[in-house]
């Protein structure tokens, strides 16, 4: 959090500004509000033939477990540019975007979640400094008990549910009730291709487990 205001570099504090519903960090010398919004984690799942693309992380948390290439948008970026430029940096795989998968929020920890599928441009991989270790897995091959966070479990578990089943992919919601832990539905919908398409046709819900730094 930033604790220093980026007009006048006064200190910041919490209050309640006129016309607002809630504090926000105000600089106590000059005034200006510092609003602290969401962050955009986006992730893919990256299918080759049935084979998905995972990445053993190399930093925490989690370090030495398995997850989905991704992380946080950067700006100046399409969320869809962020997917391709997470998994290039991550296992140096080029990849084309199909669509949208998963559309979820994490109000815990103000992020918002969007998890692509699409397919490599090559099944050639060079590990990124993020990375101990990148490889293509199919449904049996898949390290379930090294799996990083009970999400990517999730998300893993209803694609491969999904991929088998006849139509289209759906596009799902994932949503945490306190003392159930994770509950995921499709949505019945046909796949979109748009995040304003998703946006317009998807009830967001809330998905639970990552902590901050997720992927």
């Amino acid at each position: 959090m930033t604790r220093f205001c980026s007009s006048c570099g006064s200190s910041l504090s919490l209050q309640l500004p006129p016309g607002e519903d809630r504090e926000r960090h105000c600089c106590n010398n000059c005034g200006d509000i510092h609003f602290i919004n969401p962050r955009i984690v986006v992730a893919s799942i990256i299918d080759a033939g049935g084979k998905v693309l995972l990445c053993q992380r190399s930093i925490p948390p989690r370090k030495g477990y398995w997850t989905l290439p991704g992380g946080f948008m950067e700006c100046g970026e399409t969320m869809e540019q962020a997917a391709e430029r997470e998994v290039l940096e991550e296992t140096g795989a080029g990849i084309d975007i199909d669509s949208i998968y998963m559309l979820c929020e994490q109000p815990d920890v103000s992020e918002v979640y969007l998890i692509y599928r699409g397919r490599p441009r090559s099944l050639e991989l060079m590990l990124g400094p993020e990375c101990i270790d990148a490889g293509w897995f199919d449904a049996s091959e898949i390290p379930w008990n090294s799996l990083a966070f009970p999400l990517i479990a999730e998300v893993l578990r209803n694609y491969f549910h999904d991929r088998c089943s006849s139509g289209a992919l759906p596009v799902r919601s994932s949503r945490r009730h306190p003392g159930r832990g994770l509950i995921t539905s499709p949505d019945n919908i046909t796949t979109v291709t748009s995040l304003s398409q998703g946006i317009r046709r998807v009830h967001f819900t809330h998905v639970g487990e990552p902590p901050d730094g997720y992927f």
